[in-house]
């Protein structure tokens, strides 16, 4: 939802973003996205979306304006340890200043055993 109430952001089966305006029901395409962005967050001027592509890490996330489609680095995600670490997820408040970021990690132990009959 939209600072102001009045838009969305959705998706359509080929995960192609747009943004429906609530008020008259139009809707466009936000540029420069590709299919794995996924939008996180609108910016407090409503003007921008915060998006994150894929769930690899490092965890790159980029403010996009949702009419020209300028898309820009904000800010790389990394945990202080990559082994067995995946599935990147993050949560921002909309100015940007705070932010919760989530990851899987899976360890496991690898056995050689020989002459086993």
């Amino acid at each position: 939802m939209s600072p102001d109430g009045n838009s969305v952001i959705v998706s359509d089966a080929t995960r192609k973003k747009y943004v429906l305006s609530l008020a008259d029901h139009q809707v466009f395409a936000i540029p420069g996205l590709e299919p794995s962005d996924r939008a996180i967050q609108w910016s407090t001027d409503g003007q921008s979306i915060y998006v994150i592509h894929g769930d690899d890490l490092p965890g790159k996330v980029y403010k996009v304006d949702v009419r020209s489609g300028d898309k820009r680095l904000f800010k790389e995600f990394m945990p202080s340890d990559l082994a067995g670490a995946s599935n990147f997820g993050i949560n921002l408040t909309p100015d940007g200043r705070f932010y919760v970021y989530t990851f899987a990690q899976s360890l496991a132990d690898l056995y050689v055993v020989k002459g086993l009959k």
